[in-house]
């Protein structure tokens, strides 16, 4: 599958820094209530030089479930762009690939991907046995056991996402805390959103952050195409969208003070840069 393929121009007439978030996933708990989710900083680039420079984020279609223990401290001050991972604290994380629920060429239902987690050891990993698939369509599912608590799972703080590389330096989509014996049925959204400034993977997005004045909506799905190209202009205010083929045609414009527009998402997610 190509990847979905997000490209900037900077003509800001000054060196940028750009990051890349997905919007939040639905994610339903034994099929009724939804689920607490936190979207984090997938990757980012710095030092995009102006005015030939270009950022390119390219998101691969394969996503991989994760669960583990994350408790790394950061720096609090949430309006600082320029905060880091302190460094102090533990990651341990188990990855699995998974198919989401689709239909096939004859229109029937193909369920995506059921994976089971266990807690024996006190630290969240996926058991190897095969499961019946039973993920939703444009899901996968998670199935957590009875052998941990949910003071445990809070306490010691066990993580539940997915992301779209095994890459250590690739932030998660998103994350949960799992409960125990519980059925969740996840569906990532097709939605990114392209933050100007300077971020790094892990970083928590604020609720308000894809609609900041420095924030672009880009929705694959509603563009129908994998690739767009956003023009950072030389007034710092406007990202201009042009999709393949429609550079002859008068181009999406979006403020960045707020405002963006539709797009969708991917997987697999590499970061290159132009000084």
């Amino acid at each position: 599958m190509a990847p979905y393929i997000v490209s900037i121009n900077n003509q800001s007439n000054r060196k940028q820094a750009y990051a890349i978030f997905a919007a939040a996933p639905v994610i339903k708990r034994n099929g009724v209530s939804t689920v607490d989710v936190v979207t984090r900083i997938i990757t980012s680039v710095r030092g995009v030089a102006s005015p030939q420079g270009q950022a390119s984020f390219m998101l691969s279609k394969k996503l991989f479930a994760t669960c583990g223990v994350y408790d790394v401290e950061a720096d609090p001050s949430p309006q600082n762009q320029h905060r880091k991972r302190i460094g102090t604290g533990i990651e341990v994380v188990d990855q699995r690939p998974v198919d989401l629920g689709c239909s096939d060429e004859h229109g029937r239902p193909v369920p995506g991907t059921t994976l089971r987690i266990e807690c024996s050891d006190g630290t969240p990993a996926f058991t190897k046995e095969e499961i019946t698939r039973s993920g939703a369509p444009g899901c996968f599912s998670i199935l957590t056991g009875r052998d941990f608590s949910v003071k445990e799972a809070s306490n010691n703080q066990y993580v539940v996402g997915f992301c779209s590389s095994m890459r250590q330096n690739i932030g998660p989509y998103a994350t949960f805390v799992p409960e125990p014996g519980q059925e969740y049925q996840i569906a990532p959204s097709k939605i990114f959103y392209v933050v100007v400034g300077q971020f790094n993977p892990y970083d928590l997005t604020s609720p308000t952050l894809k609609d900041s004045q420095s924030t672009c909506k880009v929705d694959f799905g509603a563009l129908g195409t994998d690739q767009v190209t956003l023009t950072h202009n030389d007034t710092g205010g406007l990202i201009r969208m042009r999709v393949p083929g429609e550079e002859a045609t008068s181009p999406v414009n979006f403020d960045v003070s707020g405002s963006s527009a539709p797009a969708d998402l991917g997987s697999n997610v590499t970061a290159t840069r132009s000084d």
